[in-house]
């Protein structure tokens, strides 16, 4: 028989199997009363059998967490760095520990932490009982030898008799897709004592593609631009050999002085093939200012007895660009308009028909204005093709 304890951990006691050696068999698993966090293995073996013995089972305790780290170079392009940080609360230590890392959404029927402090009420209810009546038996017998059953297990939804648990070959993943979920496992060993943590580079990327603007939506009034990252994660923008985790992205600037940090927020999950994007927040001075100056009907189309029929709405813009920052800014803005409409800056264009998309470039300190019309077709005019 072989003994396992797990005390003071959070695994969970459903889930444990035993894989020994090749020429071994596990024949039963018993949980013991009167020792609540632990189990025993009964193995036979025809001949003397020497090698390893494996152990698997789920815990809790244990978790990761991404940081995507940009540095912007010069022609839109950047070094991207993803760095996972393990957190080991399991209440084991893990030595020369190898990482498979699931990315996307896992869901459980059961928490694993529930299950293990379940089992754990339920054998501490256990244990005193089964020491007592071992006592009385003693008491009983005084002198006399006795032999003992194995104990059975706590009782389960399943079945009141003892698990017993047959031996299954563990299946190998380098780098899979099931489903929804991606795993891929980070090169390497690790030591993670418990309540410390680890931090791994998973990968890198040079050369990078990325769209650095600063986005306006239906700006009224002073606000502040709202910076965004993005980029493509496809094989042609040297990147798209795996999905990438959602976490934390980390901006820098390459500068002859140094990384300089420009901002931080987070990356979605991203699959491969698909186009991420990540907000970084704001950067001080950089801004939009929109107001209305103007508002007008213009009459287009009357009917022989001169009442109106077709008009237009006519609003008057104006929109101050300025980039306050030390580095040039791209700009997007966006105006959610009514359809059909038709307007005058020449730099913008219809996005869909019910959005205006403004985009401007601006150097280090500076600003600009943009004065333009929206007109929006009213009447007998909605029927007719607007540009």
């Amino acid at each position: 028989p072989l003994r396992y304890e797990w005390s003071g951990t959070l695994i969970d006691p459903t889930s444990l199997l035993a894989f020994p050696p090749a020429g071994v068999k596990v024949l039963n698993t018993t949980f013991p009363l009167d020792h609540g966090e632990s189990l025993i293995w009964e193995m036979l073996a025809a001949d003397q059998v020497a090698g390893p013995l494996a152990v698997q089972y789920f815990t809790s305790g244990l978790t990761w967490a991404a940081d995507h780290l940009i540095t912007l170079g010069g022609g839109g392009r950047a070094a991207m760095e993803t760095w996972i940080t393990v957190r080991n609360n399991s209440g084991e230590d893990y030595q020369d520990a190898r990482f498979r890392l699931v990315v996307g959404e896992v869901r459980l029927v059961e928490r694993i932490a529930d299950i293990a402090q379940r089992f754990k009420q339920e054998a501490a209810g256990y244990a005193p009982p089964a020491a007592a009546a071992r006592e009385a038996m003693m008491d009983m017998a005084g002198e006399e030898e006795m032999a003992y059953p194995a104990a059975a297990p706590p009782p389960s939804r399943s079945s009141g008799a003892g698990r017993r648990m047959g031996p299954s070959k563990p299946k190998a993943v380098e780098r899979e897709s099931l489903s929804e979920l991606h795993l891929y496992a980070i090169e390497g060993t690790e030591n993670v004592p418990n309540r410390g943590a680890r931090r791994m580079r998973a990968f890198s990327y040079k050369e990078v593609a990325v769209r650095d603007v600063y986005r306006c939506v239906n700006p009224s009034g002073l606000v502040n631009a709202q910076r965004v990252v993005s980029f493509k994660n496809i094989k042609e923008n040297k990147m798209g050999t795996q999905p990438l985790p959602e976490g934390r992205v980390l901006l820098f600037r390459a500068r002859k002085d140094g990384n300089g940090f420009d901002g931080t927020g987070r990356l979605p999950y991203t699959p491969m093939g698909e186009e991420a994007e990540a907000p970084v927040g704001v950067t001080p001075g950089v801004t939009c200012e929109a107001h209305v100056k103007n508002v007008s009907h213009k009459v287009v189309d009357k009917d022989p007895l001169g009442r109106i029929k077709g008009w237009e709405d006519v609003t008057d813009w104006e929109i101050k660009l300025v980039n306050g920052s030390a580095d040039p800014a791209s700009f997007e803005v966006r105006q959610n308009q009514e359809s059909p409409f038709t307007f005058t800056l020449k730099n913008a264009k219809a996005e869909d028909t019910t959005t205006l998309l403004i985009k401007e470039e601006l150097g280090a300190f500076s600003s600009q204005t943009l004065k333009y019309q929206v007109a929006v077709k009213r009447g007998t005019l909605t029927e007719k093709k607007g540009r």
